[in-house]
């Protein structure tokens, strides 16, 4: 599978390829490490991927749940997970290892996905605007002269710029104006939890138009 075609799918489609056995979620993982290769450099939006975790996957097993072996990113702050940093985008904590797992994090490996990285945040998640000291700025994809918002900019902008189908977010501060983005859903867009991500980012969520804009950054 080229980068392109990848950056198509959904987190459900690639999962329905894995159950079928037409990818490996190693494969996927390679496609992961190449997509964040390739546009992590412009946008900024990934702290650090587990390569390792890659290389250890058996290429002959099928994961279960409805993501099965898809590539996952957990924000840096929040539901940690155990021996892995979590920085909070502060220099206070730097270099800071989880003892143990959230219980999210804890779901979210039920549903079959694969953590794979971390993903940038403000300062203790604190802004609107995913930028800090620690990791510096990240950019919105789409145009990367305008913010990618927050305080789950890191992960919003690694799914619209295709580097995965969908990744951990959080919100501590109620609605904010990307919501405002999801009415606009077409029904191909909200067939998962990646495509409602997806929504978020402007100008619309129309397929075509979306699947070619991505399709220039891979």
């Amino acid at each position: 599978m080229k980068l392109a075609e990848y950056a198509r799918y959904d987190g459900l489609g690639l999962a329905e390829l894995v159950r079928a056995r037409q990818i490996s979620a190693q494969e996927l993982g390679l496609l992961f490490l190449a997509a964040v290769e390739k546009v992590n450099p412009q946008i900024n939006a990934v702290i650090e991927t587990y390569p390792e975790r890659v290389a250890a996957l058996d290429p002959h097993m099928a994961p279960h749940g409805p993501f099965a072996g898809v590539p996952f990113l957990l924000k840096d702050i929040g539901s940690a997970e155990a021996g892995k940093r979590q920085e909070m985008g502060s220099r206070l904590m730097r270099g800071s290892v989880a003892a143990v797992d959230g219980f999210l994090t804890q779901r979210f490996r039920e549903a079959g996905l694969t953590i794979l990285g971390r993903s940038t945040t403000p300062e203790f998640a604190l802004s609107a605007s995913t930028e800090s000291v620690l990791t510096g700025a990240t950019r919105n994809p789409w145009s990367p002269r305008l913010s990618a918002g927050g305080s789950s900019g890191g992960s919003a902008a690694s799914v619209a710029a295709g580097i995965l189908p969908l990744a951990h977010a959080s919100d501590g501060a109620g609605v904010s104006p990307a919501a405002r983005w999801r009415p606009r859903a077409s029904p191909a867009c909200r067939r998962s939890l990646c495509s409602a991500a997806r929504c978020a980012t402007p100008p619309r969520c129309w397929m075509p138009s979306r699947i070619r804009c991505r399709a220039t950054h891979l």
